[in-house]
């Protein structure tokens, strides 16, 4: 029977949460509002959907940063320079993500998806990947899961409440989503996105660009970004002249772009993990222990009032009916 799996990011959902309230508010109030928009979102779908299971995936220590010592360094540099203050508040919310974490392993029925060197990215790339002939939405702000799109892929964001699918963008009415200008947004491409990425980089992960100073169009002078990926096929003129085009690093090393693109698609493109890792993502994925949790209701009530989500609490029954689903 085909299944309808939410593959949710979690730290994502939190991290992108959090940030979307105001600074003036305390830290614990913050972390509860997190709390409510990741839940309220989850319950929005369940409501919607009546998925047949949830799927959390966790991070771990990412196997890229041995692939590449310079991905994700910003992010390690950024964190060393928070003040006092700062660094008390991440850790309120780690300590709030672990609590969560901790409750959807040991007290529901959900899936909870982690290892030592994957990425949450990686788990729902090859989540599936392993589950090719079922649905599956994922919640997340993250756009690198884009690429993922496809016909039985949609990617929701809970903040923005709205779902990308490769046929449109459609907000929480299920009408067609327009930016802030009031235009329309545009249908992803997935293909294209992935390949636009690896040549563009990104800077959030501390990805070099591929061909820096490379445009979307065509100049009398180089090829551009559309022009090279639409000949992507044939591996035309367009092709060769883009791919083929060589540049020079401020430390004087010169690079080709279809070298530094390679190097980028093992950073950027979700399902080239290496067998390795991709074993070791299997073994947790197949060898999973079947869950049959009971009282999930009294402990997701315990939960909410730990973090003072008094609507949540007022209204538990969707909640507590996402944990409840086994995967069978």
């Amino acid at each position: 029977m085909k299944k309808l799996y939410l593959l949710v990011d979690t730290q994502n959902c939190f991290h992108r949460s959090i940030n979307v309230s105001s600074q003036s508010i305390d830290i614990w109030t913050k972390v509860g509002l997190a709390l409510h928009i990741t839940l309220s979102g989850l319950r929005k779908l369940q409501d919607m959907f009546n998925p047949n299971h949830v799927v959390f995936c966790a991070e771990g220590k990412s196997w890229r940063k041995k692939f590449d010592e310079d991905y994700k360094r910003n992010r390690a540099v950024k964190a060393a320079s928070k003040t006092k203050d700062e660094k008390e508040e991440m850790e309120v919310m780690f300590e709030m993500i672990n609590d969560f974490i901790d409750f959807v392993d040991n007290q529901t029925n959900s899936t909870l998806l982690r290892a030592p060197e994957a990425e949450a990215d990686d788990f729902i790339a090859r989540w599936i990947q392993t589950h090719p002939e079922d649905d599956h939405i994922i919640v997340s702000t993250d756009t690198d899961f884009r690429q993922l799109l496809a016909f039985n892929v949609r990617q929701y964001n809970p903040v923005q409440e709205m779902m990308y699918t490769t046929t449109g963008v459609f907000d929480k009415n299920n009408e067609p989503a327009h930016d802030k200008k009031g235009k329309p947004i545009e249908t992803p491409n997935p293909e294209f996105l992935l390949f636009q990425k690896c040549i563009k980089g990104d800077t959030s992960d501390n990805v070099f660009s591929a061909y820096p100073g490379a445009r979307m169009k065509s100049t009398k002078k180089a090829v551009g970004i559309e022009e090279a990926f639409n000949d992507r096929h044939s591996r035309g003129y367009a092709w060769n002249s883009f791919m083929n085009h060589k540049w020079t690093r401020p430390d004087g090393v010169e690079v080709c772009v279809k070298d530094a693109y390679a190097h980028n698609q093992v950073l950027v493109d979700l399902t080239k993990q290496p067998p390795e890792i991709i074993e070791m993502m299997d073994d947790v994925i197949f060898n999973r222990e079947p869950k049959n949790n009971p009282l999930i209701g009294v402990h997701f009530l315990r939960f909410a009032a730990k973090y003072d989500l008094v609507h949540v609490q007022r209204s538990p029954e969707s909640y507590i009916k996402l944990f409840t689903k086994k995967d069978e």
